[in-house]
């Protein structure tokens, strides 16, 4: 059999309620070139029936049984046994369209130094509208600059890890992405011990790394229920989680700074190309680092409340002093 070209990952744990529909976005790819490997984490819903049924009706189905260990582990198992050149992580109660992985494809090709692809996120389920509303006006792309959302665009590193200084994830769901699979074997996979944060702590790491295509022809669905694992949007867990970002931000940034990573996140091209507003904007950042996580302290304690001139300021300053968006 050959070598797929897309590992699609899916943990779950109990998950039969939405799972048929799951399957059915997956199914449905215009893109057929692709494994699907399920790590099921002990479920005793009827869920690991569904899915040993799927593998035997698709050989394209694997179903192994997880670590036992939660979301973050299972995730890791999975992606550590794919095949695939690209992964797509997949929770089993979220859907995608049709075309996605055709889409998101293409736009690897049409930007090869991309090591990720982001598409536009639906949000279903309880309270859709809110969501969609908050996606479309409070994430930081379309907060800052709407019209990059508007059209396919690459954003170089480490763009998207300094917008981690506000706070918020570029990337909302890992549902959205596709991430070619080096870059989990260059900066490592997902760290259980930040709780519910940890894809945030990973997208921090691999942003200031790995550049981004975005997609905006495409979309995938983030589904808004009781039982999810990672929904972090409320007031309420995100005054909890204030704490935990604050750290993964000191920790990710004092990591890039002394391994290099902001460096090796530019390709030769930017390099060669803004090397001046580059050798500017880390050497500010090096001076002001202090200072900067002093106000995203203050920031993360009225984070539920308002949208601060600090934000604003952090991200017209990033977009000043660099070049990192093509289109």
């Amino acid at each position: 059999m050959s070598i797929p070209i897309v590992s699609i990952c899916i943990h779950i744990r109990n998950g039969i309620e939405f799972l048929a529909e799951r399957k059915q976005s997956i199914l449905s790819q215009t893109f057929a070139d692709f494994e699907v490997i399920v790590v099921d984490d002990g479920s005793n819903d009827g869920t690991r029936e569904f899915v040993d049924e799927w593998a035997k009706e698709d050989a394209r189905v694997k179903v192994f049984t997880g670590p036992g260990e939660g979301l973050y582990p299972g995730w890791n198992d999975a992606i550590q046994r794919a095949s695939g050149e690209f992964i797509a992580i997949a929770p089993c109660d979220d859907t995608m369209d049709s075309l996605f992985l055709e889409r998101m494809l293409t736009a690897f090709e049409r930007f090869p130094d991309a090591g990720i692809a982001q598409c536009p996120l639906r949000i279903i389920g309880d309270e859709a509208q809110a969501k969609q509303e908050w996606w479309d006006r409070d994430t930081p792309l379309n907060r800052w600059r709407p019209t990059l959302c508007e059209e396919a665009h690459l954003r170089y590193a480490p763009l998207d890890g300094l917008l981690h200084l506000s706070g918020r994830s570029v990337n909302i769901s890992m549902t959205q992405l596709l991430i070619r699979k080096r870059v989990f074997e260059e900066i490592g996979y997902f760290e259980s011990k930040w709780g519910g944060k940890g894809d945030f702590e990973w997208n921090l790491r691999a942003t200031l790394r790995f550049a981004t295509a975005y997609v905006p022809d495409t979309w995938a669905s983030w589904r808004i229920h009781s039982g999810q694992a990672t929904d972090n949007s409320t007031p309420a867990r995100v005054r909890e989680n204030a704490a935990v970002r604050e750290e993964m931000l000191r920790t990710g940034l004092k990591k890039a700074f002394s391994e290099g990573v902001l460096k090796g996140g530019l390709g030769w091209k930017v390099r060669v190309y803004s090397f001046f507003k580059v050798f500017r904007l880390t050497k500010l950042l090096k001076r002001g680092l202090k200072k900067l996580l002093a106000l995203v302290r203050a920031e993360l304690r009225t984070f539920h409340k308002t949208v601060s001139n600090f934000e604003y300021g952090v991200l017209d300053w990033i977009f000043r002093l660099s070049s990192y968006v093509r289109k």
